[in-house]
């Protein structure tokens, strides 16, 4: 592997989010040009191609002939090892360094959730409604304009009691138009054959 001729860079200007040195696995670390994460080897940057996208040496994509991409400018940069990259520093340097980045995310997202409005429930209007129902209805009207509970978009008992009223005598209403006269003179259901 050729050195790419660029100056080395030591580790300590690297951020410890950038390298992985790992107990027991091979030390790793971004490419500085294609962002990468690409494994040291005699303290450089493993070659790679600027396209291959993190693909390792033995996978075979192509039959024959591969197209050749060009190699990474990041590819065999020199790492100076200034600082140990095992031991209780490295880790929590590493640690602390998390932290840093972790709550700087958080700072920039909201901590608590914006609350809907409350939106207030749908009405029919005026003359959609059926006439025998407007006492019930207005009652209803003044009760709400007046409740405090009622304004703040909760309701009361009373509240509730005169919506079932209204609605009761809606649903009388359409019970009643359903009804025919039988030849006994008493009211009957219409039923259809």
């Amino acid at each position: 592997m050729r050195h790419n001729g660029r100056p080395a860079l030591p580790v300590s200007r690297i951020t410890p989010t950038e390298i992985s040195a790992l107990p027991g696995q091979p030390i790793l670390i971004v490419c500085p040009d294609c962002q990468t994460w690409r494994r040291l080897t005699r303290h450089m940057i493993v070659a790679h191609r600027a396209t291959d996208h993190g693909r390792e040496a033995g996978d075979r994509r192509y039959h024959g002939e591969a197209p050749r991409d060009r190699r990474c400018k990041g590819s065999g940069q020199r790492i100076v090892i200034d600082t140990p990259l095992t031991g209780k520093t490295w880790t929590t340097h590493w640690a602390a360094e998390h932290r840093l980045a972790s709550t700087e995310v958080r700072a920039s997202r909201p901590t608590q959730p914006t609350p809907k409005p409350h939106s207030a429930a749908p009405t029919l209007a005026p003359t959609q409604m059926p006439e025998a129902t407007r006492a019930v209805r207005q009652e209803l009207a003044a009760h709400r304009h007046d409740c405090e509970r009622c304004r703040s978009g909760l309701w009361c008992e009373t509240a509730s009691s005169l919506a079932r009223r209204a609605k009761r005598t809606l649903q009388n209403l359409e019970l009643a138009s359903q009804m025919v006269l039988g030849p006994d003179g008493k009211r009957r259901l219409l039923t259809t054959p």
